[in-house]
Parts: structure tokens; sequence; C-alpha cells
């Protein structure tokens, strides 16, 4: 039993060690990364995170009954769209749970946690907007506003992302509660989440409004508020530490 013991012993001090390789990253880039990852691993996460896209191919099925694809009705699928993806910011950063009060002990800024939640969503609007474009385009129908609109949209959309994630990153930081029970903290929850939706409904409601009273007006004020939104939360968020 010694000869076997110490033959066992041998045989494991003598494995050859590999090679670890380490490729560095962006901060950011890492965050998506194993968002993605999670998103593959899990059912659930990944349903959630294909949400969008899943209700803008069943919105695209009903483009054939659209008469006039036009102003009105491009901002309408944007309103519908925008309350959705609006839903992954925060989905995005409490679906960590327990391991996310881990993140404020790593070197990591809030404004890296923001940017990586907020280019994440921003991809996932991005392919929305491509499918609906790609299917009025099938259809034969004018896809000119969905596409126009829908591009512009998406400095509101990361306006509104940023906001929400800024929010719930100022309460994760500072109050120290933990991440993964927001969604058994409704009250906190609609805080967070109506704030956004009421910045990227803002250029929406403004572009209707004007579509009303000076048509010609429309795109400029759509395209006006868009970037305003952008420019302030942008500027908010990479003064943070």
């Amino acid at each position: 039993m010694r000869k076997i013991g110490l033959t066992k012993a041998t045989s494991t001090f003598k494995e050859e060690v590999k090679d670890t390789l380490i490729k560095p990253q962006p901060s950011w880039l890492g965050i998506i990364r194993k968002d993605l990852r999670a998103a593959s691993r899990s059912p659930s996460y990944a349903s959630i995170l294909l949400l969008p896209v899943i209700q803008t191919v069943i919105l695209a099925m009903s483009f054939s009954s659209f008469n006039d694809a036009g102003v009105n009705s491009a901002l309408g699928i944007l309103i519908g769209l925008s309350i959705t993806i609006l839903l992954l910011p925060i989905t995005m950063l409490s679906i960590e749970g327990i391991a996310s009060s881990y993140t404020r002990s790593l070197p990591l800024k809030r404004k890296t946690l923001i940017t990586a939640k907020t280019l994440l969503t921003i991809i996932m609007y991005a392919i929305s907007i491509a499918i609906l474009s790609t299917i009025a385009l099938l259809l034969q129908q004018d896809f000119t506003f969905i596409t126009l609109y829908g591009i512009i949209h998406a400095f509101s959309i990361a306006a509104a992302s940023m906001l929400e994630l800024t929010i719930l990153a100022n309460k994760f930081w500072k109050e120290g509660f933990a991440v993964g029970n927001i969604y058994a903290r409704l009250s906190t929850y609609l805080t967070i989440l109506i704030p956004g939706v009421i910045l990227a409904m803002t250029p929406i409601t403004a572009a209707i409004t004007a579509y009303i009273i000076a048509k010609h007006l429309t795109l400029a004020m759509f395209i006006g508020i868009a970037l305003s939104e952008f420019a302030l939360t942008a500027f908010f968020t990479l003064r943070k530490n």
C-alpha cells in the first residue's frame, strides 16, 4: 500500500503544467461578453434579452395590413418597441443577483458598467430596427420612415438606458441594496423604469404634436430632442467614477 501511495503521489507531481492564455480586453467589452455568455447558458435570461427582437418579428407580421407606412406608423411602432427595449437595462443588471454584490469590490467604475449595459441595449435595439426595415422591404412597404426615425431614436433610447442604469447604480453603490431583489420591490422598479420611458417618449410625443400643428417641423423636432437628451445624459454619465 505504501508503494501504491508513493506511486500515485509521484505521478501527481509529474503532471504537465499547461499554459494559461490571458487576453486583456476593455472592461466594457468584458461586461458585454459576460452578459451574452450568461444569456447563452440561461433560457430565461436569453428570452428576456431577445424579447425586443421577438416582439419586432411579431409586429412585422402585421406590415401587410399597413396601407401607408408613413411617419405615424413609424412613431407608433417606436412607442411599442421603446417600452420593451427599456426593460433590458434594469434586467441586465438585476438578473446578476447575488454576484452583483461583488461588483463594488472590483476596480470597476460606474460609468463603465453603465456604458457596457447601454451598448448591449442599443445592439438589441439596432437588430430590431434592422429586422423591421428588412421585412418592410420584403413586403414592398415604404421602410424609409421606419429606418430613419428608428436610427434617430437610438440616441433617445441610449439616453433613457443611461438614465435607468444611473439611477440603479446610484442605489446599488450608495444604498448598498441587493440588486437581485429589485423585482420584489415594485416601487423601486417603477421609479427606475418610468423616468426612462418618459425620456424615450418625449421626442415621439413632440414629433406627433409637430406633425399635427406644423408637419414640416416633425423631423427637426424629433432630431433636436433626441440628440439633446443623449448629449445631456452622456455628459453626466461620463463624469461618474
